[in-house]
């Protein structure tokens, strides 16, 4: 066995490269990269950067490899429930074992992720994505975005998410608040078609909040110049998806939002 291992649970693998079961991502491929320090695995769609998820992993070693993604995604879908992974990069395949079981993926190993130059392509596509969200949210929220900011603030838990006037107008305010303790309540009830209106009905984390909707507290206040929503479940799967969902919709809303993570 390689000295790059780490260990992962496969529902929690899963979850993250959930996106590569549907269209248009089945013949995605994705990245995975290690960081041992934070003991942290990124799972990211590696042609266009559709999405990027961190789920927790333990191990030693800089891992780094690029695989079918709807491959693992099966693959790692046929475990059960709580099972952990040995996921090891051996003569340019990701080699994963449990039990007594043991699998190979070919696939590309990375030793560094592209320099900036050679993402132009790239930003230029999330641009014009952005743009297209922006003019999407003006038909389903009432506020104006460029005179609020969305926030995203992922928590062991769950997760915050908040919409704020950027220049303290009262009438801004109300329709944010007006917005977000409706949307609070269909949340709380498995209805998410407002997001999936905006930014699509196969965001990242999507089909497990709302298939799961019961397991997530959710709860509305008002906050000073707008309002957020709290989200909390003691599901780590759940987390993981809120996280997920969370992560698309900052990608997606670009200069009108901003994010932090709460370990």
């Amino acid at each position: 066995m390689g000295e790059e291992v780490l260990h992962v649970r496969a529902d929690i693998l899963g979850e993250a490269l959930r996106p590569c079961a549907k269209a248009p991502r089945r013949n995605a491929t994705v990245e995975l990269a290690f960081d041992p320090s934070a003991q942290r695995l990124a799972v990211e769609e590696a042609k266009h950067g559709h999405f990027t998820i961190d789920v927790d992993a333990t191990g030693k070693g800089d891992l780094r490899i690029q695989v079918d993604g709807p491959r693992l995604y099966a693959l790692a879908s046929r475990f059960p429930t709580d099972a952990v992974l040995d996921l090891t990069v051996e003569d340019a395949a990701l080699v994963i074992r449990h039990a007594r079981s043991t699998t190979r993926i070919p696939g590309q190993a990375q030793e560094q992720r592209a320099q900036p130059h050679a993402s132009a392509g790239k930003q230029r596509l999330v641009r014009a994505e952005q743009a297209a969200v922006a003019h999407a949210g003006a038909a389903v929220m009432p506020f104006d975005l460029n005179r609020t900011r969305h926030r995203f603030d992922k928590r062991p838990d769950g997760g915050v998410q908040a919409v704020v006037s950027t220049d303290d107008d009262t009438r801004q305010t109300a329709l944010v608040r007006q917005h977000l303790r409706v949307e609070a309540g269909r949340f709380s009830e498995g209805e998410f078609a407002s997001p999936a209106e905006i930014h699509g009905a196969e965001m990242p984390g999507l089909a497990t909040l709302k298939a799961h909707a019961s397991g997530i507290g959710v709860t509305y206040r008002d906050v000073p110049g707008g309002g957020e929503i709290r989200f909390a479940s003691a599901d780590p799967l759940l987390v993981l998806a809120l996280h997920a969902w969370f992560d698309a919709q900052l990608a997606d809303h670009g200069a009108h939002a901003t994010g932090h993570e709460h370990k």
